[in-house]
């Protein structure tokens, strides 16, 4: 990957992150969705600088009082979207090992369903490596569809469910090949500031691979004793427009987990945020979802 071309990349994460807000709500803790049901009325702004309220119909990762972001229509935030331009691992032996990190996730609503597609990459960017022209080390792409569920008359409207099937992959040959397939339930909530959800997995069997050179196995039959069967997420936004996630997995049987932090403040602008996230454990990526390993970025972001 030349250096032009990743340049070119940032480039355009930046300019997104940067984009104005506008008086409408998009976006969807850590790996939840959630978003306003199209077509219901949202409330706008009635003076300048006044941030709109948000609609009743939002999810575990939507937040009130934070500035948005224009989109093409029909799509929305999914997972915060950020850009960490130097991040740290406790694996790393030099400057060349420091990586850019930044995640791209958007969703989109299947016609006036209650069906979702969600999308989200993420990168690792050795863009200090000059000795290797500065590679990415490693992509994961993550395609879902879930159902969303809301009690509406039968229960508490701040109460949802969403229930979904989702693969992840890096996109690799073999032997590095890294790919596994998920049947998901996501119970969440949003109640004023606080947003939560817990997601409990199933993964779809493969069968074992014939020999090391065959693609149609498994690619990572252990994963499960890294990630476990599920995922707390809780968030909080604060009066001031600060935001903080904190989502912890752990996998019960073999004593291993991994918990990650985000914490946004907003810029003087109100367009973005800036965006730090610590991460330590098991399963950051697919690639290194045997090591323990601790990582620190500082960025930018937007959460809606």
């Amino acid at each position: 990957m030349h250096a032009r071309t990743v340049m070119t990349g940032i480039a355009v994460a930046l300019s997104i992150a940067v984009a104005g807000p506008v008086p409408a709500w998009a976006g969807s803790a850590g790996d939840t969705g959630a978003t306003p049901t199209p077509g219901d009325a949202q409330p706008a702004a009635t003076d300048a600088g006044t941030k709109p309220a948000p609609p009743p119909d939002v999810g575990p990762e939507a937040a009130p009082d934070l500035p948005v972001t224009s989109l093409p229509a029909g799509f929305e935030l999914h997972r915060p979207n950020y850009i960490l331009p130097l991040t740290w691992t406790n694996r790393a032996h030099g400057k060349s090992d420091a990586e850019l990190k930044f995640q791209i996730s958007l969703k989109h609503r299947i016609g006036k369903t209650p069906i979702y597609f969600g999308y989200t990459q993420v990168a690792y960017l050795r863009w200090l490596d000059r000795q290797h022209s500065r590679p990415f080390r490693e992509i994961n792409f993550n395609p879902e569809f879930w159902y969303r569920f809301r009690p509406g008359r039968l229960g508490p409207d701040w109460l949802g469910l969403d229930l979904g099937y989702e693969h992840e992959s890096n996109g690799k040959d073999l032997p590095g090949s890294r790919s596994w397939d998920r049947l998901y339930a996501r119970p969440w909530f949003e109640q004023g500031r606080w947003r939560g959800a817990l997601k409990v997995w199933y993964r779809i069997p493969e069968h074992g691979r014939s020999s090391p050179d065959n693609p149609g196995g498994d690619d990572n039959p252990d994963i499960l004793k890294y990630y476990g069967h599920h995922e707390a997420t809780l968030g909080y936004t604060f009066k001031d427009g600060d935001w903080v996630s904190v989502m912890t997995r752990y996998a019960f049987g073999h004593r291993r987990g991994a918990v990650r932090i985000d914490y946004a403040i907003p810029t003087p602008t109100y367009r973005s945020y800036f965006f730090f996230q610590l991460f330590s454990g098991y399963g950051e990526s697919l690639q290194t979802y045997h090591d323990d390993r601790t990582r620190i970025g500082i960025g930018f972001a937007l959460l809606q």
